[in-house]
């Protein structure tokens, strides 16, 4: 009866612990790194909700912000075209893309790029991979990256501004 109970036991806590989302971390750097070097986070998607908390977390962090001189969007464009099929219509949006100088461009030393994907969660503030890379702007190479990830279900994940403020924390160092 023992080893039964036991046995049982640990099923039950083999299977909890592939419910609990366990991040991962990997942070890398070149000697040439400095975080006291300018960085600009330009972004091309104008649905990316991202871009602002980055930028928040980086300056939170005494890291040195530019800001993109260029607001971006897309504007309806009149009327969208019509698909049909045998017992389907439906209308598909026409925008059109739109980019406004607000001022004249400032130089940074690097330029951010980062990439994606939400965790599965109704509320979608958690990552379940989470890249970014900062691009010398003189010489092209990348002189820190950072990648997070974790399972997209689970108990106890990280939500997107505890990875965003890690991300900046490790570049500060």
């Amino acid at each position: 009866m023992k080893a039964l109970s036991a046995a049982l036991l640990f099923a039950a806590l083999f299977s909890l612990s592939s419910c609990i989302s366990a991040g991962k971390t990997s942070f890398v750097r070149n000697p040439e790194y400095s975080p006291n070097r300018s960085i600009k986070v330009v972004n091309l998607n104008t649905n990316d909700l991202i871009l602002g908390r980055i930028e928040h977390h980086l300056i939170e962090n005494g890291l040195p912000v530019i800001s993109d001189n260029y607001l971006r969007g897309a504007l309806p464009t009149g009327t969208g075209v019509m698909v049909q099929s045998m017992d389907t219509t439906f209308t598909i949006p026409q925008v059109h893309p739109i980019t406004l100088q607000l001022f004249e461009e400032k130089p940074a030393d690097y330029i951010l790029r980062y990439e994606y994907n939400s965790g599965a969660s109704f509320n979608k503030r958690s990552f379940s991979y989470f890249n970014a890379r900062l691009v010398n702007t003189q010489t092209g190479a990348f002189d820190a990256s950072f990648t997070f990830t974790q399972g997209n279900l689970g108990w106890g994940k990280r939500k997107v501004d505890k990875v965003l403020s890690m991300f900046a924390r490790r570049l500060k160092r």
